[in-house]
């Protein structure tokens, strides 16, 4: 007599290979998703340092100022309070991640082919703008750019007009 079918065995090993198969896979697709939210994060983070040095640019291309330290991100500040928030580069959903954005700004002088930033640089002609924004889940990101005045009277080369 011939048996068709199979044994309880052969159905419990089959459904403990399955088992570890759909755990295997539960745990991949938990692990996207956790690299993504933090590309996202580190995504916003970027959008809003980056929209943050332009408004710097723009504003400390046109005038010499001494140096401040600490201060908040302007589009950062106008997104968390609701004004101006068309022209903001975070949207709302970035601030539940994003804790806090600061400016530094130390005026540079330039002398012997060199920018040199400090606090007490008298007739700066370019300032070292730095943006550090912070998220929760993520470690601070910073970054800098150097931004020639108009008003100096240097040229790209570092001579004087």
């Amino acid at each position: 007599m011939k048996q068709q079918g199979f044994t309880l065995p052969e159905v419990m090993m089959a459904i403990a290979i399955f088992a570890i198969g759909i755990l295997g896979a539960s745990a991949l697709q938990f692990s996207t998703l956790q690299v993504n939210r933090k590309a996202e994060v580190l995504k916003e983070m970027t959008n809003l340092a980056v929209a943050e040095l332009e408004l710097k640019r723009q504003y400390y291309r046109d005038y010499v100022y001494s140096s401040s330290d600490g201060q908040t991100c302007d589009s950062y500040e106008a997104d968390i309070s609701g004004n101006n928030a068309s022209d903001s580069a975070v949207s709302q959903t970035a601030n539940q991640y994003i804790s806090g954005c600061s400016v530094a700004v130390q005026p540079c002088t330039y002398a012997s082919g060199e920018f040199s930033c400090g606090v007490d640089t008298p007739t700066p002609v370019a300032h070292l703008v730095s943006v550090t924004v912070t998220a929760d889940t993520q470690q601070p990101l910073v970054l800098s750019t150097l931004v020639r005045s108009r008003l100096s009277g240097m040229r790209l080369d570092g001579s004087s007009q």
